[in-house]
């Protein structure tokens, strides 16, 4: 984590004050339009679909500047902290945010181009409550764990490296090939409540649902060391 993600972090997430997280009664304002992922200079576009909502701060969130599209691409949601307010929405309130959304406004000022710096300046200079419009990739899977945390993944992404670097899930391996079972687990089709096992070190997410919860298994128990 670079210095400047970690100070994001101190800032938006360090407190930790009761109910300080709101989700709008308009939480889901689904629309979708035609808007650059990562801003008008960059190398690729991709339909957004955009949602609305609305947090307190500390908000418990990493964000990270799209730097590697561009000096002005925008800001995204790099990781969502489980035991912050936003991670403990997530779970009690079934918060529509993921992991990769992009902020597209802050109370209601535009920033999806924007440099860091100049979102940053949004939300720590606006009030404690804050309305949000979200952007997420209208072919984005939603792969969502157990501690509540939710990822805009790819189709193709690795679930093993999704639980590692951005949901804060510890999954046991033993060889990383698929061979031994130790990192199984269940996923759930939201789509037709459809189940099957996956081997997170080798299992790509698949493109035939708009969202999976991932489940442990039950029918391996890791031995114990």
């Amino acid at each position: 984590m670079s210095v400047r993600n970690a100070v994001v972090f101190l800032l938006l997430a360090c407190c930790n004050t009761a109910n300080s997280f709101l989700v709008s009664a308009r939480k889901i304002n689904w629309r979708i339009q035609e808007t650059c992922i990562f801003g008008s200079d960059c190398k690729s576009e991709e339909i957004l679909s955009e949602h609305k909502v609305t947090l307190r701060k500390p908000m418990g969130l990493i964000l990270e500047e799209s730097d590697e599209y561009g000096a002005s691409c925008g800001v995204m949601i790099k990781q969502i902290d489980p035991a912050g307010e936003t991670g403990v929405a997530c779970r009690s309130k079934n918060a529509d945010i993921c992991v990769r959304d992009k902020i597209l406004s802050v109370n209601g000022k535009e920033c999806a181009d924007d440099s860091f710096d100049n979102v940053m300046d949004l939300l720590i200079d606006g009030p404690d409550e804050i309305d949000l419009i979200l952007g997420r990739p209208e072919n984005a899977v939603i792969v969502k764990w157990s501690n509540g945390i939710a990822v805009a993944a790819k189709p193709g992404d690795y679930f093993g490296q999704i639980a590692q670097d951005e949901a804060f899930v510890k999954i046991p391996y033993s060889c990383s090939n698929g061979g031994c079972g130790t990192c199984e687990q269940q996923i759930l089709f939201t789509k037709d409540g459809s189940q099957r096992y996956i081997r997170p070190c080798v299992s790509r997410v698949p493109k035939t649902s708009s969202m999976i919860i991932v489940n442990g298994s039950d029918r391996y128990e890791p031995p114990t060391p």
